[in-house]
């Protein structure tokens, strides 16, 4: 997870939403509209139940468009204007959206297994329990983003920006967590898997009860960590900071928390079974 940077991600959803209000002024080439809805973009009508499976609406003026129920699986909609377009059980999946302008609330009754929302911002909305699957969110910003039990698994989350997102049960197994910032985001009871998570600066992070079971944490920094009833086993956590970090209740079977700092840590009722501690022996007491 990369360092946060002092307001990037505000600023860039500041400018996608000043570019959303002026959706009507201007429409963008090939785009035709009938009382201010697009009716046709690149050769391609625009209504609902549409066929738009693989089409080309890149850079397409579609903002307050009826696509309810249409295909768009594999359709190109990079830089297109969805502001305010009705994606009511529509089908988004494998669909390309890099760098457009959508309302969060528009994925919400759309199937978007695998659709690419790549530099898109998404700010506010509930998104909970909706199945993103495969989808690849890089250098995508999510401001307060409801993401409670979604699933996530296998998604690609390079320089992505979760600022005040709920994660809560979120499905997170086999996502690329590369460069990741997490700021003030929930991931209690998340299910985060064996990812690669070495080096990072997660000091004050909240995985209480979250599944990061076979995950690298090597080197890590998990300062004032909330880590109470997290599963842990078999990760690595050989070098990393655990100072001040409470890992009450926490699994440790066949973790390695060799050269690990656990100044003030608590490690109350942690199963440490086959757990290797910090000076390389075994750690304090097997078991419970």
């Amino acid at each position: 997870m990369r360092t946060p940077e002092s307001g990037p991600t505000r600023r860039k959803l500041l400018k996608h939403t000043s570019t959303a209000a002026a959706v009507g002024i201007a429409g963008l080439a090939g785009c035709l509209t009938t009382d201010g809805q697009p009716t046709s973009c690149n050769g391609h009508s625009i209504e609902p139940d549409a066929d738009l499976a693989g089409a080309d609406l890149s850079a397409c003026d579609l903002a307050q468009a009826n696509l309810a129920g249409s295909d768009l699986s594999e359709a190109d909609l990079s830089e297109a204007n969805l502001y305010m377009a009705d994606l009511t059980g529509a089908t988004l999946r494998d669909a390309t959206l890099t760098d457009a302008t959508i309302l969060t609330t528009a994925l919400a009754d759309a199937d978007v297994r695998g659709v690419d929302l790549s530099g898109v911002s998404l700010t506010g909305g509930d998104l909970s329990g909706i199945d993103l699957s495969d989808a690849t969110f890089r250098s995508t910003d999510l401001w307060e983003v409801d993401l409670s039990t979604a699933d996530l698994s296998g998604s690609d989350l390079t320089d992505a920006t979760f600022d005040g997102v709920d994660l809560s049960g979120a499905e997170l197994a086999d996502a690329t967590l590369e460069g990741v910032v997490i700021e003030n985001t929930v991931l209690t009871g998340a299910t985060v898997g064996s990812v690669d998570l070495s080096g990072r600066d997660l000091a004050g992070i909240d995985l209480s009860g979250t599944m990061v079971a076979g995950a690298d944490l090597s080197e890590a920094d998990l300062t004032d960590a909330d880590l109470t009833d997290a599963d842990l086993s078999s990760s690595d956590l050989s070098g990393t900071d655990l100072a001040g970090a409470d890992l009450t209740g926490a699994d440790l079977r066949e973790a390695t928390l060799e050269d690990a700092s656990v100044q003030n840590a608590s490690f109350n009722d942690v199963d440490f079974e086959g757990t290797t501690w910090h000076d390389g022996g075994s750690a304090p007491g097997a078991g419970r």
